[in-house]
């Protein structure tokens, strides 16, 4: 698959490759958003899977590599966090049939 492919299937592929260590945080960074942003509403088959992309949308965008103690104060995480809070998402992601 094509990482210029603007679907689901891109954001998994992104996820995965975060999560195996093959995609550096700046790419899931700076793909992620992008791609989801932009995607029609009819691209979810459901509400429950846009929450939790949407979800992971949210966490990518308040990641970075190491948050001021200010800063965690205010909702930022460190790249580890996120790849642990991704691996617990990811083991309860809503599945499509």
């Amino acid at each position: 698959m094509s990482m210029d492919d603007d679907s689901l299937e891109t954001l998994d592929a992104l996820i995965a490759g975060f999560l195996a260590g093959d995609t550096p945080f700046e790419t899931l960074e700076a793909r992620f958003s992008t791609v989801y942003l932009f995607l029609p509403d009819h691209a979810f088959p459901d509400v429950q899977t846009e929450v939790w992309y949407g979800v992971v949308h949210e966490r990518v965008e308040r990641t970075m590599p190491e948050p001021s103690p200010d800063q965690r104060r205010s909702g930022w995480r460190s790249v580890a966090e996120l790849r642990a809070w991704l691996t617990d998402a990811v083991a309860i992601k809503p599945r499509v049939e």
